[in-house]
């Protein structure tokens, strides 16, 4: 106790609650300790305890800023730990985000936005160390399609358009967007993927359109703000020494380098390349530019980053029987809702209790369907062309019915079972899926729309299983920042959606090695051979190796 500072105290005060209530303390006993540590504190303060008294000059410097309000608590702990604001590095505020939630006093999303702020301010007043790419992205260039002159605007959109003229051959960049790991997801993203085994004219869906907008935006705000020239058509802005001018400017000026690079300017060459405003012949420089966007990196690195960053197949199992036993902690407690604070109390109970639910479908959704990202946050129950619904088995359709389906139509000929539909323009590989949805995730589904959905909805109207934190549609980023809470906390490690995939698939193939087939089905793969390239290739040596020897265990005699 006598090791305990004032200063620790004032910097943990705004945590304490959720620590309490972490710990099945009651709400009135939260509200009498939250009240103690107050009144402790201004004691203190009239025995001529100064808070903050031992801040270094920098650091209240930092404090005193006037946007400072929310991030407080990141200077206190920063300031216990360092000598100045200098010594703090991206690391250590990652680290700080990871272990706020991980202890439950935080959500994803609320440690990020203070994180993001406290990076902000740091900036601001001169300290670029602890995020140098960013600090020079503080001030942006870019120029919005809407305001670029004619004829410029015209040519861009007829780009646009011919490029999504042809959903029916659609080749979009969905991978590459659910592998996003930056926390900024405004600045540039990295980019693992190449156009060079594109078919020439194949056409593109509209999320790739707005990453090619993103770029032709970047690239005209560079000319018009940076260099102060004009452009008066789309050739002359797609010019190679134009290209190269403000390739050399983003590496050297604003730090962009290797897949950022690509990100920028895979998606103009590529339009380029597959434009009739082009003659081919003229492209002959495309190769050579494209060497100088820097070394791609090689698969097993890939794999490599991907593995650091992920769980086990078995450890993804065990969180929802995590969130489970956190529900049934949560539904334990008693408030008295006859008083107003009591009303509070309940209705914020079963808005975390909901949030805890859909966490808990979610990743056993993943273990059972692994689909990309925008599948599952754009799935729909609800409206005139729902992809979940319950009804009966259509006939005129190919569907596998499962073992205990072909049980229950012997007793019921008319049963009705959940089924999940996607249409070829909803998925990337263009084919209708349509199937029974499985047994184990039946039970948790209606639960979840029975009990929990209506209370995250608040008597508003979204079609979308799936719902976010103000009623509505959950947006890429707020389902990562989901998946992100949910694995920090109850796996310990943070997870993006699509690492799901990886992990689905290297446990599938450990059990069934040769069943490419079906796992190809099941990740919606256009292609087997995509398949085995992107997962196969995780069996390197080692698990030959562990298989050998199991193989030596079980044939030996002695």
């Amino acid at each position: 106790m006598r090791e305990l500072s004032l200063d620790l105290i004032l910097e943990r005060k705004c945590t304490f609650r959720a620590y309490l209530e972490q710990h099945n303390y009651t709400d009135v006993t939260i509200c009498h300790y939250v009240q103690w540590v107050y009144l402790f504190l201004e004691h203190a303060k009239s025995f001529g305890w100064l808070p903050d008294g031992n801040l270094s000059d920098e650091w209240r410097a930092v404090l005193n800023h006037p946007k400072m309000n929310r991030p407080a608590e990141m200077i206190r702990h920063f300031a216990a730990r360092t000598q100045s604001p200098t010594d703090v590095t991206l690391a250590m505020i990652h680290q700080w985000i990871d272990e706020r939630v991980m202890t439950g006093e935080r959500s994803f999303e609320a440690a990020y936005h203070i994180a993001n702020k406290f990076i902000r301010c740091l900036l601001e007043l001169g300290y670029t160390q602890v995020d140098p790419v960013r600090a020079v992205r503080l001030d942006s260039y870019g120029i919005t399609l809407k305001n670029f002159p004619s004829p410029l605007k015209e040519q861009v959109e007829r780009l646009l358009a011919y490029r999504q003229a042809d959903p029916s051959e659609a080749d979009d960049l969905d991978d590459l967007i659910d592998g996003l790991e930056d926390l900024d997801l405004d600045d540039f993203r990295e980019m693992s993927e190449s156009d060079e085994s594109r078919p020439r004219h194949s056409q593109i869906r509209a999320v790739t359109a707005r990453l090619l907008e993103e770029s032709v935006c970047r690239l005209y705000g560079y000319l018009r703000n940076i260099r102060k020239v004009d452009v008066p058509d789309i050739k002359t802005l797609f010019n190679p020494r134009v290209l190269d001018s403000f390739r050399k400017w983003l590496k050297k000026e604003r730090g962009v380098t290797g897949g950022g690079l690509r990100a920028v300017f895979v998606p103009i060459i590529t339009a380029m390349r597959q434009s009739k405003e082009f003659d081919p012949a003229l492209l002959h420089w495309i190769r050579g530019f494209r060497d100088k966007l820097g070394k791609k990196l090689s698969k097993d690195e890939i794999r490599l980053k991907k593995a650091q960053r992920q769980l086990e197949y078995s450890e993804v199992a065990a969180i929802p029987r995590k969130i489970y036993l956190e529900r049934a902690r949560l539904a334990r407690k008693t408030v008295d809702i006859n008083t107003q604070r009591g009303r509070q109390v309940h209705g914020t109970a079963r808005l975390r209790l909901a949030n805890l639910a859909k966490q808990e479908l979610a990743i056993r959704w993943y273990l059972l369907l692994p689909w990309r990202q925008r599948n599952m946050r754009e799935m729909r129950v609800d409206g005139p062309n729902p992809n979940l619904f319950k009804g009966q088995i259509p006939d005129g359709f190919e569907i596998d019915r499962p073992e205990w389906v072909l049980e229950e139509l012997k007793k019921n000929p008319k049963a009705e079972f959940w089924l999940y539909r996607f249409t070829a323009e909803e998925n990337k590989t263009e084919k209708l899926i349509f199937c029974v949805l499985p047994k184990p995730l039946v039970q948790p589904l209606e639960d979840y729309l029975k009990n929990w959905r209506p209370i995250l909805m608040n008597g508003k109207s979204v079609e979308t299983l799936f719902v976010n934190s103000r009623c509505g549609e959950m947006s890429a980023k707020a389902f990562a920042f989901m998946i992100y809470e949910v694995t920090l906390r109850f796996g310990g490690k943070r997870m993006n959606p699509h690492i799901f995939r990886d992990v689905f698939a290297f446990a599938y193939l450990k059990k069934r090695p040769h069943d490419f087939i079906n796992l190809s089905i099941m990740l919606w793969h256009s292609s087997i051979n995509t398949t085995m390239e992107n997962y196969g290739g995780k069996f390197n040596a080692s698990c030959g190796t562990a298989a050998v020897e199991e193989f030596y265990a079980e044939a030996d005699t002695r």
